[in-house]
């Protein structure tokens, strides 16, 4: 068994009364030393190892307790993404239930089953993992502590040597190109005009600089007088022109594209209450988008360019007729994906018929996933498909861990790529280009993730957009730009870490992504970036780990050690800060990254 114990010193006063042998304050057992499940690596484990294992109500750990424990002691075990429940073995084999811990923590952590005696637990302890444990769940080590008020966040764990990362850029190997519409984000508050006309909202919407807005709020389809979102006169069945006018005025000064969702439908456009359109009202729905289309674009003189048809409708046309994207539920009802296509013909018709010269796409599919959706979709709309769009979210619990968060970005990167195949298939002569408009961490707000608001946020989107605009999508738009819960700003207008994130993308990174490979992308994830106007050079290291990790590049086809000095931009855990720095003090030495952190190299200021 592997046993280290922390022996209390004896000091001066006690060794003049006679301490002859001091009390240990904690023996601490890692659990690859006593195994019941998987002994597997990970760099964040005490001793660099763990134990996980598949299966519910399987044992993790049995063993002998430590002689050094004493008779009495308070047992931490230091878990991460699994409920376990403290057993005690009796010498003829008997083991007797004691408590559960329920706290499935995200990340490693210290959790506490209380005191127990050695005569009470038996000869052994036994832990055991209790259901829905997250992919990499498991136990790292045992404490037995003799004291109440000890904490064992205080052990210096024996963590492994972490290796330099090498990060290789060539750039003579184009892999994507960056637009300035690359990097946008949605406008939850762009219905509201107290909002809008916000001068703190400008400025930061303005600092973040995307370069493609979309407007979306479910409530856009509510009555204008009850709803601060709603932008429709209800009573007399038409659009509140006066408050859109109120709205839009001066509003994104900073000159972004502009893309407006129209979610849904009126409420007396499904008078059966059934959240589909009426049968018989698809004609009345196309006139009624245009003419928002004539109020903007042609009566207020705005030429907003982008227009998306519905939202989500994926979900109630098609998803609740099939087994999660597959076979039908019940052979006898199909689904009316047809219908939802024709809505989104009818619509594109009579919105094009009205401004000849705007773009209009859809359908904000919920579900990249269901490619059979997408590929019937494409196939029934792509003369009238200006653009393809879908959402994804990471995840709708707070209790998954950041490396399963980060790593749902390679999912979103690989939907991507699936759609843009898809989209090529539909219309190989003309492209139809591919919008990811709607992502971020949870997709519900109910988890209200602290993740999406720190600087974990600001990595997770960074991470997202260099795997969607890697794999082909060409725009990416972040949910969103203000709320309490999911907001690059909060309710009160203070920005939060991702509007760096934001910044800093938009200002360096529109260009050709180069070929950035690293020996660990699951600690570090790399982005170079080659602008020609101006002519820069720009290399984004993302530090997706909770550990500090060095960084070698080599770089190929380019040298990066031009005399001229460079801006280093970093953001962390502390902020952010800017500083200048020569590429010969960075480019040719190891870079330290901190934990959780963006840092960017560019050759302009």
């Amino acid at each position: 068994m592997n046993i280290k114990s922390l022996i209390i010193v004896c000091g001066l006063a006690a060794l003049s009364a006679g301490c002859v042998q001091a009390k240990p304050a904690y023996t601490l057992v890692e659990a690859e030393a006593m195994p019941q499940g998987t002994v597997k690596a990970d760099p964040e484990a005490s001793g660099g190892k763990y134990v996980g294992r598949d299966g519910a109500y399987q044992p993790l750990l049995i063993g002998d307790m430590p002689t050094g424990a004493g008779d009495s002691f308070v047992l931490w075990a230091r878990l991460r993404g699994v409920a376990v429940q403290l057993k005690g073995i009796a010498a003829d084999g008997g083991q007797h239930e004691f408590g559960w811990v329920w706290d499935k923590p995200a990340q490693w952590k210290w959790v506490s089953f209380g005191r127990h005696t050695r005569s009470e637990l038996g000869t052994k302890i036994l832990l055991l993992q209790g259901p829905d444990a997250q992919s990499d769940a498991g136990l790292d080590a045992v404490v037995f502590a003799a004291e109440d008020t000890f904490s064992p966040d205080s052990i210096a764990l024996s963590l492994p040597p972490l290796p330099p990362v090498s990060v290789t850029l060539d750039w003579q190997k184009t892999v994507a190109r960056a637009t300035p519409i690359s990097y946008g984000l949605n406008a939850f508050g762009g219905f509201n005009p107290d909002i809008t006309q916000s001068a703190a909202y400008e400025a930061n919407m303005a600092a973040m600089n995307a370069g493609l807005v979309r407007l979306h709020n479910g409530s856009l389809m509510n009555d204008s007088k009850t709803d601060s979102n709603g932008w429709i006169d209800t009573a007399n069945r038409r659009w509140d022109a006066e408050k859109i006018k109120k709205t839009l005025s001066g509003a994104y000064a900073y000159g972004p594209a502009l893309m407006i969702n129209i979610p849904g439908w009126p409420v007396w456009m499904d008078t059966d209450k059934d959240g589909f359109l009426d049968a018989d009202k698809t004609a009345a729905y196309a006139k009624f988008c245009a003419q928002l289309v004539k109020i903007i674009n042609k009566d207020l003189g705005h030429h907003i360019v982008y227009w998306e048809v519905t939202n989500e409708r994926d979900s109630p046309y098609y998803g609740d007729f099939h087994q999660n994207g597959g076979a039908l539920k019940d052979a006898l009802k199909p689904d009316r994906l047809a219908e939802l296509a024709a809505i989104y013909n009818a619509c594109a018709h009579a919105l094009k018929a009205v401004d000849p010269t705007i773009k209009v796409g859809g359908p904000a599919a919920a579900r990249p996933d269901w490619t059979d959706f997408i590929t019937r979709f494409a196939a029934a709309t792509a003369p009238n498909l200006d653009f393809f769009s879908y959402h994804a979210y990471a995840s709708g619990s707070k209790d998954d861990s950041d490396t399963q968060i980060f790593n749902r970005t390679e999912y979103f990167g690989g939907a991507t790529n699936r759609i843009v195949a898809i989209m090529k298939e539909a219309s190989p002569k003309r492209p139809i280009p591919v919008f990811f408009d709607e992502y971020n961490i949870s997709w519900t707000w109910e988890t209200r993730d602290p993740r999406m608001t720190n600087v974990k946020g600001a990595i997770f989107d960074a991470l997202t957009m260099v795997a969607a605009v890697t794999n082909g999508a060409d725009a990416t738009m972040a949910w969103n730009e203000k709320d309490g819960v999911y907001g690059k700003m909060d309710d009160s207008y203070h920005p939060r870490p991702s509007t760096k994130t934001f910044a800093l993308f938009n200002r360096y990174l529109v260009g050709s992504l180069v070929s950035a490979s690293t020996s660990a992308p699951e600690a570090v994830v790399a982005c170079a970036v080659q602008s020609a106007a101006p002519s820069r050079k720009s290399v984004l290291l993302i530090n997706r780990s909770g550990h500090d990790r060095s960084v070698v590049l080599m770089s190929q086809g380019s040298t990066l050690t031009e005399a001229k000095p460079w801006t280093r931009c970093a953001l962390t855990e502390a902020g952010y800060a800017e500083s200048k720095a020569a590429s010969s003090q960075w480019a040719a030495s190891p870079i330290l990254l901190p934990a959780y952190s963006l840092t960017l190299f560019t050759s302009l200021p």
